[in-house]
């Protein structure tokens, strides 16, 4: 039953009693409702660790109107990050540094808005009238990655950035098991029995009529989990099926085939032949050389990112680079987008890489991401380094700490 319907029938009642024993003498006229405010907002989106700015995030205001500080109307524009549900609402996108303004006229009670990738945000604004309102830091909560799923692996730790990130307790650079605002799933038997195998996604253990991955908004697949399992034809059609509802997934490394078998279309990987449409053969881009310590060239707006927050040992970025190192032998080597869908991958960063039968450097995608139907696809040839500092970030944690935003 809907108790605040019930509440609100209860008052009106009481309030007519009132006018038929003479005590309200006569109907009143409702008081008019609050007048709108024209205000100039700002603040700064983070995630939960309240340090970690997010990027060309969009951010709006509930039943807004767009504005100027004198309370004009103006035409609104196309928006980069996107467009708020009503076209009209006041909205911006967030800096590099996470930093918004924008004026509007808003109601009475406004409800900050922002989104970003599988991120939503809802924040309750108090206006007393025009002028500025700086909201200061809105740290995204921990509670939004709780429908996120971690798969473990032996050699990736994405858990661990996302610890980091203000979704789990740390201790010495590593999550604190059982302290985690996502799902885990033991993908390599790695963890207690308390947790389920990474199997589970492909069951439909609450009996919904679907496989309980549905339930989980983003899955990550780090490299080193047992894959067999989860490349038999009903999952990867599982998987494909997911993604294409809407769902997002990541992998690393050797966790290439949870996106080659189900998406062949989009990546061209190294050590086999195979039609655009098909996938290649199991494994057979795991050529990688070890050891490889790599500057690699990012995107133009990753790399703004980079400038702006901070890594152990020096800037996250220098000269338009970024160190990348921990790269495993076999570790699975792109060698670039297919043809016809060059437009549909994001390429976010690559660089010179040596491999078997390719003593030479040569320049390679190394993390790319791409969208299938209403779902998302993102894949790194590189992880987390096992040697990953205690406390703060190394270049490539950061890249990754960017690309959770991005799914």
């Amino acid at each position: 039953m809907n108790t605040s319907r019930v509440k609100l029938a209860t008052l009106t009642l009481g309030a007519s009693l009132l006018a038929a024993c003479g005590g309200g003498g006569g109907d009143e006229p409702a008081p008019p409702p609050p007048a709108a405010a024209t205000v100039t907002l700002s603040g700064q989106l983070t995630a939960p660790d309240a340090t970690t700015p997010i990027a060309n995030a969009l951010v709006y205001v509930k039943d807004s109107a767009a504005g100027t500080a004198a309370g004009q109307a103006r035409p609104l524009a196309a928006l980069p990050c996107g467009t708020p549900p009503t076209a009209s609402w006041a909205a911006a996108c967030t800096g590099a540094d996470g930093k918004f303004t924008f004026t509007a006229k808003v109601p009475a009670s406004p409800t900050l808005v922002a989104v970003k990738g599988a991120f939503t945000l809802e924040k309750a604004l108090t206006v007393t009238g025009d002028g500025a309102l700086n909201v200061g830091t809105v740290a995204l909560a921990p509670a939004s990655a709780s429908k996120f799923a971690v798969v473990t692996g032996a050699f990736d730790n994405i858990q661990d950035v996302l610890a980091k990130l203000g979704y789990g307790q740390v201790a010495e650079g590593r999550l604190v098991p059982g302290t985690e605002a996502f799902t885990l799933y033991d993908g390599d038997d790695s963890l207690a029995g308390s947790y389920k195998d990474a199997e589970a996604l492909f069951v439909d253990a609450d009996n919904n009529g679907q496989a309980d991955i549905f339930n989980h908004s983003v899955v990550f697949f780090n490299c080193g989990l047992n894959e067999g399992a989860l490349n038999t034809p009903q999952n990867v059609a599982t998987l494909r099926a997911y993604v294409e509802a809407g769902g997002r997934i990541y992998a690393s490394d050797q966790a290439y085939d949870i996106v080659e078998q189900v998406f062949p279309a989009y990546l061209d990987f190294e050590g086999s032949v195979a039609p655009a449409d098909q996938p290649e053969a199991v494994n057979a881009a795991q050529i990688g050389d070890s050891g490889l310590i790599v500057n690699a060239s990012v995107d133009g707006t990753l790399a703004a990112w980079l400038q702006g927050v901070s890594c152990v040992n020096g800037p996250c970025i220098a000269d338009g680079k970024v160190h990348v190192e921990g790269f495993l032998d076999g570790w699975a080597v792109m060698a670039g987008v297919h043809p016809a869908q060059q437009a549909a991958v994001k390429t976010w960063a690559s660089g010179p890489v040596t491999f078997t039968g390719q003593s030479e450097a040569v320049q390679r995608p190394l993390t790319v991401s791409f969208g299938v139907g209403q779902g998302r696809v993102s894949y790194t040839s590189y992880h987390t380094e096992p040697d990953a500092p205690t406390q703060g970030f190394m270049p490539q944690e950061r890249v990754m700490q960017y690309l959770v935003f991005e799914l």
